[in-house]
């Protein structure tokens, strides 16, 4: 009963407590910026993520037998996408976009806190698929690139209120229905529905343009789907999933995701489930437009 009561506590704490201390400690902060409508929210709100999701994962590594090396691998992912996505979100240059602006200017001198992201974001991406297949030096390169390209999509989703955290909450539940519960896939389903838990309340406040995510946010929503795909040891999924990843990311680097997006009637209809939309104000933060 004692252990019922534990989760319980923690359960409530992480996604009700967390995310209202999150709103207040932002607002105390001034870290705000004016949304669509020119009312003033916070920003970088997926530090309300990454609290919930560390503090969730602990409860899981206690109470259940799935491999505690994965979930720590959950554990030490979320955190290193997370404070990646901050350090981009609290010193980036706004005015360099995408990974092609962010890799001229490094070859012009110029270090930017999106290269630094990049680079730390696709190290740890190699070291998460080495850890999961340390004897497969191809299936290690191939995860290694699908985690981090993974986490750089849901940054470039992250344009509109709630269309990063309802595109995470959708995928998520399609790859945990694939996923089953087979023992060999427990760490990955585990992590990967306890990230979930803690998105739910991030989505609520994101679609109705309460919050900005930032690249806090989206970056570790990335980065925990790319492992919890890795983990699953699905060599024709990674390669499908990879290539899927590869020509969004071109298509990207030549036309706005979000233009695209506006332009097929079909993408447009889906994207309004994902969270409120409206014109596009002068007055709209850079991270949103």
């Amino acid at each position: 009963m004692s252990d019922i009561r534990y989760i319980a506590s923690v359960t409530f704490f992480s996604v009700v407590a967390v995310p209202a201390a999150t709103l207040a400690v932002l607002r105390l902060c001034h870290c705000t910026e004016k949304n669509f409508r020119g009312e003033t929210i916070p920003v970088s709100f997926g530090i309300s993520l990454l609290i919930s999701t560390e503090l969730l994962l602990s409860v899981v590594i206690r109470n259940t037998p799935v491999s505690t090396k994965m979930l720590l691998l959950f554990v030490s992912t979320a955190a290193v996408f997370g404070l990646l996505g901050l350090l981009d979100d609290r010193l980036g240059d706004k005015a360099i976009k995408g990974l092609k602006g962010h890799f001229a200017a490094a070859l012009r001198g110029k270090i930017t806190t999106g290269f630094l992201k990049a680079i730390g974001g696709l190290a740890w991406s190699v070291y998460c698929a080495w850890r999961v297949s340390p004897h497969l030096i191809g299936v290690v390169i191939l995860n290694g690139l699908l985690i981090a390209l993974c986490a750089n999509l849901f940054n470039l989703l992250d344009l509109r209120p709630g269309r990063s955290s309802a595109v995470f909450l959708l995928s998520a539940g399609m790859l945990l229905g694939i996923a089953g519960n087979s023992l060999s896939i427990l760490p990955a389903t585990a992590g990967l529905a306890t990230v979930v838990v803690s998105a739910i309340p991030c989505w609520l406040l994101d679609s109705r343009a309460k919050v900005m995510l930032g690249d806090t946010g989206s970056n570790l929503l990335g980065g925990s789907l790319g492992l919890a795909i890795a983990m699953l040891h699905n060599t024709a999924l990674s390669v499908g999933v990879l290539a899927i990843l590869i020509f969004v990311h071109v298509i990207a680097e030549r036309k706005s995701l979000t233009a695209v997006i506006a332009a097929s009637p079909i993408l447009c209809a889906m994207d309004k489930l994902t969270g409120i939309r409206g014109d596009v104000q002068s007055s709209m933060p850079k991270k949103q437009q």
